[in-house]
C-alpha cells in the first residue's frame, strides 16, 4: 500500500504501526506539497475537501461522517479552512 510513497521513511514506519495496531483517529499535518492527500488516497481514504463545505453549522461536517461505513477512512483536506466553531465540534467528535 505504501509503494507509491517515497521519502519520509520514519513517517511511513510510524503510520504503518498506527495503521496496523490502532483504532484511533490520525492527524496528518505539514506544509503544502508534502503529499498528505496522496498518502490518504493511497490508503483508500474518502477525501473530503473542506473548502467545498458551506455554512457554519456542524451538520456540514457531520454529513460525510454519518454517510461513512465501518472501515471507511475519511480524510478531511484543508481542515484549516473550517469555521472555528465547526473545528471545535469536529475535535469533540474525534475525541
Amino acid at each position: 500500500m505504501f509503494s507509491k510513497i517515497i521519502g519520509q521513511r520514519q513517517a511511513k514506519l510510524a503510520i504503518q504501526d498506527w495503521y496496523n495496531y490502532e483504532q484511533q483517529p490520525l492527524l496528518i499535518y505539514g506544509s503544502s506539497g508534502f503529499g498528505k492527500t496522496m498518502f490518504a488516497e493511497s490508503l483508500g481514504a474518502k477525501t473530503i475537501d473542506t473548502t467545498q463545505l458551506r455554512g457554519d453549522r456542524l451538520n456540514t461536517i457531520l454529513k460525510p461522517i454519518k454517510e461513512s461505513e465501518d472501515g471507511d477512512i475519511l480524510f478531511f483536506d484543508e481542515i484549516h479552512s473550517l469555521q472555528p466553531k465547526i473545528l471545535e465540534g469536529l475535535y469533540k467528535i474525534i475525541d
